[in-house]
Order: C-alpha cells, then structure tokens, then sequence
C-alpha cells in the first residue's frame, strides 16, 4: 500500500502533463483554428536563362516537384538545355511554351521532346516553311505531348505560381509577321510579376499594351526582341519599371546599346545571356 502512494504524486503529474498536451492539441487543431505554416527557403522557384551558344531564348522556371520551359534556342543549343535539366534532377516538364516559330526559339524543341517526357506544349497559331519547324512537327506527332495551340488568354498553375498566356489578336500583321506572333507570357508569384515576351515587337506589343495589360507592376522583364527594339522598350517603360531585365544576346548578335542605356537610366539592373548563365529564385506563397 505504501509503495502505491509514494507512486501516486508521478501519477498525479503525468495526468495531468497529458491532459495539458491534449488542450493544447485541440486549440491548434480545432475547425476553429488551423496551424500556421512557417514559410521555408524551399517556397520558391528558381528561373535558369542558360548562357546559349547562339543567340536564342530559353528560360527554364523549376522547383522540386516540376518544372516549366518557355523556348528552346536554337538546334545546337538542346545539349546546352538537357545539361541544365539533368543536372538539376528535372526528368519531365509540365509544360512546354514556345513563343514563335523562328529557329533560334524552338531550334532545340526536337531534342527536349525526345530526351524528357512533357505533358503540354503551347504554341501559337500559325506555321512556318522551314525545317526547324518540319521538325517540330515531326517532333510532336511522335511524342505523347498534348498540343495546345493558343488562340485565346489561357491560364494553369506550376510551381505554386499563376501563369498567364496572351496570343496575338491577329494573324496577320504589317511588318515583322513571325517575330509579331510571339506569345506573351505573364508568371504572377508572391515574390515577384515576370513579363517573357518572345520576340514581339511594337506592332504586337502595342496590341498586348491596349487590349491585354491590366495594369500589373512587373517586377523583371525578358526584354523583346534580343534588345534590339527601343521604341518597344520605351512603351513598357511607360507602363511598368522592372527592378531586372534579361537580354538574350549573343557576342555575334549582341543587344543595342541605346537599348541598354535606356532600362539603365530608368533604375533598371540590365542582365546579358551573352555573359553568362543567369538564374535566381523568386519566392511563392506556401502551399497549404
């Protein structure tokens, strides 16, 4: 009996230790009241613009779980991307954006299809006599990859961000038809607003400023055109001023000057793929 009672104070308190851990339990877990996640590092995706042997636009947006690729360079360029892919652990990609038919955009696109499975490619509307674009075609035909040609604003989710595509509100245009067609590309994260806008020039951009701009403050910008349109750079300049914007160049092709000056007198950090990879991450909000 005695050894009963000398137990009986332990007892006594691990009741009631238990008690307090199922109290605590039911407030944090009731209807009433969900826990908060604590925001990690890993709430982010990472945008890759490899440096290109070319000059031609690839931008690779990824996380852990899935990745997204908006152009592939030129043919030349696909080891460049594959590499990018393998050595991050990317095996297969959501989807597949492809702004135009130009060779220096979707160049590498046989290749990626071949290489890693891709549930979606995007395309706008329109073809193009050329082989890059015969072997896209072939390409796609015998891959399980669902074609999307995109003839109206579409939007899908990836990487815990809101992706909005715009296409062209015409087919035909007065100058420049193929660089005029781009698809227009707007990534919205809680950590920053990316505007990619292919090769779309001031006809094309003037069209996206008057009927598809809403309004938002993009925070980077894939400048159109390789740098080479000023009047355009100008336009966007008067809507929005991005804190970076990325050129895709090359040392034979290399961007404008003036092009150069005027982001930089803006307050605009100018990054060059004919430099060097350029990749940075851009936080989201938590998934829940």
């Amino acid at each position: 009996m005695m050894r009963i009672l000398r137990k009986f104070p332990v007892l006594l308190l691990m009741v009631i230790l238990a008690a307090a851990c199922l109290l605590l339990g039911l407030k944090y877990y009731s209807g009433d009241q969900k826990p908060v996640r604590a925001r990690k590092e890993k709430d982010t995706f990472t945008v890759l613009a490899p440096r290109l042997d070319h000059c031609g636009d690839a931008f690779l947006l990824y996380n852990d779980q899935e990745a997204v690729l908006i152009d592939t360079g030129e043919k030349g360029d696909a080891d460049i991307i594959l590499e990018a892919l393998r050595s991050r652990g990317i095996d297969k990609l959501k989807a597949l954006i492809l702004t135009h038919y130009d060779k220096d955009h979707i160049g590498g696109a046989p290749a990626i299809l071949k290489a890693v499975p891709v549930k979606k490619c995007y395309m706008p509307l329109g073809t193009k006599d050329s082989d890059p674009f015969v072997a896209l075609e072939d390409s796609l035909a015998s891959s399980e990859t669902e074609e999307v040609i995109v003839t109206e604003m579409l939007s899908f989710e990836a990487l815990n961000a809101s992706f909005t595509i715009y296409p062209p509100l015409t087919a035909e245009f007065e100058k420049h038809q193929d660089n005029n067609l781009s698809l227009i590309t707007s990534v919205i994260a809680e950590g920053g607003k990316l505007l990619f806008t292919g090769d779309a020039e001031n006809e094309r951009m003037t069209q996206y400023v008057e009927s598809q701009y809403g309004g938002t403050q993009y925070t980077w910008l894939k400048v159109p055109h390789h740098g080479r349109d000023k009047k355009t750079v100008k336009m966007l300049l008067d809507l929005f001023v991005p804190k970076e914007a990325v050129i895709s160049s090359s040392e034979d092709e290399p961007e404008e000057e003036d092009v150069v000056r005027l982001l930089e007198k803006a307050g605009v950090s100018v990054l060059l793929t004919r430099k060097e990879d350029i990749e940075f991450q851009v936080k989201t909000a938590p998934p829940y």
